[in-house]
């Protein structure tokens, strides 16, 4: 006599495989994304190393324009100029803050830039102070037209600092 196979006992077995398998493979998925991210603030940094390192980073870029400038008045104006006929593979967005007074120290992210082009906004927008958005007037396209280099050199009128670049 044959062995008569309880279907609920198959039917557990392959959905714990599922998500065994499916739980394994999202979390591999998930670390390797987190790897292409980097993100490092000095809290507790002096003032003056602060400052020090955002000097350093700004000498970076000494005598190129940024892409984007920001008026006092927070309007965008883009330097169009700078962009070519033909458009650049980027790897990756790096942003570098500091608040220009405390002593949470500089901070930086490295983004990849399939991440940033993954925006489904037309144009590219950072905050303001307020709570409120600033459109940048400026799409994933253009920055790949401008390829790598300094986007974006900021100090507001309270000291704070914001360098973006390319790369």
């Amino acid at each position: 006599m044959a062995k008569k196979r309880s279907w609920a006992l198959i039917i557990i077995s392959v959905g714990a495989f599922i998500v065994i398998v499916g739980g394994g493979s999202l979390a591999v998925v998930g670390y390797l994304v987190a790897q292409q991210f980097s993100f490092q603030q000095e809290p507790g940094a002096t003032i003056e190393a602060s400052a020090q390192q955002m000097a350093e980073t700004r000498a970076r870029f000494k005598g190129q324009t940024p892409f984007i400038e920001l008026r006092a008045n927070g309007a965008p104006v883009v330097h169009r100029d700078q962009q070519g006929p033909t458009r650049h593979s980027l790897n990756a967005m790096v942003v570098v803050g500091w608040d220009g007074r405390s002593r949470q120290g500089v901070f930086r992210l490295k983004a990849p830039f399939w991440v940033v082009s993954m925006n489904s906004r037309r144009h590219l927008r950072v905050s303001r102070p307020d709570g409120g958005t600033i459109d940048l007037q400026v799409s994933i396209e253009d920055l790949e037209r401008r390829g790598p280099g300094l986007i974006l050199d900021r100090t507001d009128q309270r000291g704070r600092q914001l360098i973006v670049w390319t790369e």
